[in-house]
């Protein structure tokens, strides 16, 4: 039987599908913490602002840094330090260390385009 693409692209694909849903469940986590924790939406708001702003700021000069260096480096790179930052997050949960100020922090360098 033949593949109907390639084995590469196959791996990087299932590899990005699995880190999205993980993605989904890490956002609906963390607003159910933040709100059963603040009890404020401006809070859930203020977090989902640390998700998204970067991007708007940082997208055009990332947009130049990716096609200068190699994509394959930036993207293992990225996806290393989102990991970091989510291990990093479920210690401080796990230890009760976990505050607002940092979830804040966490969602900046989790923003797409930041974490380039």
């Amino acid at each position: 039987m033949k593949l109907l693409m390639n084995k590469n692209l196959a791996l990087l694909l299932s590899g990005q599908f699995v880190s999205q849903i993980g993605d989904k469940f890490y956002m609906l986590a963390l607003a159910i913490w933040v709100l059963d924790t603040t009890n404020s939406p401006a809070m859930m708001g203020g977090v989902l602002f640390c998700s998204f702003f970067p991007t708007f700021l940082v997208g055009f000069v990332a947009g130049a840094f990716v096609d200068k260096y190699d994509r394959k480096i930036i993207i293992v790179a990225a996806d290393c330090i989102r990991g970091l930052v989510i291990v990093v997050v479920t210690w401080l949960y796990y230890f009760n260390l976990l505050n607002i100020h940092t979830i804040f922090i966490s969602q900046i360098l989790l923003s797409d385009r930041f974490a380039l």
